[in-house]
């Protein structure tokens, strides 16, 4: 976040609309992550605004994406109305062929326009919606090309499922539960699976057949259960990133305080060494001698403490640098998925293994060879060559 907030304020400062677009959006989605509502509503807004000013209908698209998600999952369905409108009026325009390409954010869109209108009770226009998403996300560019199946589909096609039950159309409802379940456990996405466990689990408890439910309730309880001891994992994880990290500025506050004694304590000797100059001149070398070798040992101890509060600095950088770029690596392995690029994404994983082994391996060196640092170098550079891409 502290990335994307300074990326934001300069892009600001030297008013480049379409980079505060960006910035934005990405802290909307940043926030709404971390289940901060009223920051994520604040800059999805700023993205619109400036978006809709920028005069480009697809920046424009996809800022409006941001904010109908927003509000969809915050239980505003009026406004995820209003604005699915104005998207879906770009999408039908068809005079951007940006927009056009880009059938994974149109679907997404429809998806957003169905989830308001169930939340308003029209289920007929969320069924029509839904049904559209699904075609955009079935288009030969993510699903007949790759092969691939587009991990959302699940949840829509229970969704659909949703929409089906409340027509009291019971077999249609059943397919698209069973498709979201199918589509669900070959992207291997636990909590789409999940959803789509729940959901058969109930269409066979209200439909009597005891049996089945009970093994659908079983499949859910079980994966439930390794989906919260992976949150548990996770949060511990935080937890001891974030106290290393206060630990290691502690050291740092420590150390400056320190400095400032010893540079207090240097400016005492200098004062006194003139003074003791100016009246002990004709005392002549072996004094000098002497107040020279005290400085030479002062100044000694100030380079020690200059090179170990570099290094303490650079482990800071460090702590602070790895979620950032966590944060893009892993993301860009989800969209090499999405887009179907499965070989481009394990051969990036596996880079991406490699280059955290050796980093967790080095850092525990003080000093490592320059050819071990340049390895290390190029390894990331073209970890970051191959996101850009």
């Amino acid at each position: 976040m502290p990335f994307f907030l300074k990326d934001y304020d300069e892009s600001v400062a030297v008013n480049d609309t379409f980079r505060i677009v960006q910035a934005a959006r990405l802290l909307g989605n940043g926030f709404s992550l971390l289940k901060d509502s009223l920051n994520g509503h604040k800059y999805y807004k700023i993205a619109e605004e400036y978006a809709r000013d920028f005069g480009d209908d697809y920046v424009y698209f996809i800022s409006l994406s941001g904010l109908t998600y927003y509000y969809v999952s915050n239980d505003q369905p009026k406004k995820a109305l209003k604005y699915s409108r104005i998207a879906v009026e770009l999408i039908e325009n068809g005079n951007n062929a940006e927009i056009a390409s880009d059938t994974l954010n149109k679907g997404t869109t429809y998806i957003n326009l169905g989830a308001a209108y169930v939340r308003l009770g029209n289920n007929q226009k969320a069924l029509d919606s839904y049904l559209k998403a699904a075609s955009y996300l079935k288009a030969a560019s993510y699903y007949e090309q790759f092969e691939t199946p587009v991990p959302e589909l699940a949840t829509l096609y229970c969704n659909i499922g949703n929409c089906y039950e409340e027509f009291n159309q019971k077999d249609k409802a059943l397919k698209f539960f069973n498709s979201g379940l199918t589509i669900a456990v070959e992207s291997n996405q636990l909590p789409f699976i999940r959803y789509a466990l729940n959901e058969l689990f109930n269409w066979h408890k209200a439909a009597g057949n005891t049996e089945m439910a009970l093994e659908y309730l079983e499949k859910y309880t079980v994966l439930k259960d390794t989906m919260l001891n992976e949150s548990v994992i996770r949060s511990i994880e935080e937890m001891n990133t974030r106290y290393e990290s206060e630990r290691l500025k502690g050291e740092i506050t420590e150390l400056n305080a320190i400095n400032k004694e010893h540079e207090s304590h240097i400016e005492t000797i200098s004062l006194w060494i003139g003074i003791l100059i100016a009246i002990f001149v004709i005392v002549g070398g072996v004094f000098v001698f002497f107040l020279y070798r005290q400085r030479l040992m002062a100044r000694n101890k100030q380079l020690e403490f200059e090179k170990n509060q570099a290094e303490l600095k650079q482990r800071i950088l460090t702590a602070q640098m790895n979620p950032h770029f966590l944060f893009n690596s892993l993301n860009s392995i989800q969209r090499m998925y999405m887009e179907g690029n499965a070989t481009e994404a394990t051969d990036f994983t596996a880079n991406f293994g490699t280059l955290l082994r050796k980093v967790l391996q080095y850092s525990e060196l003080e000093l490592i060879s320059l050819s071990d640092d340049l390895e290390v170098l190029k390894m990331y550079l073209n970890l970051e060559k191959r996101r850009s891409d």
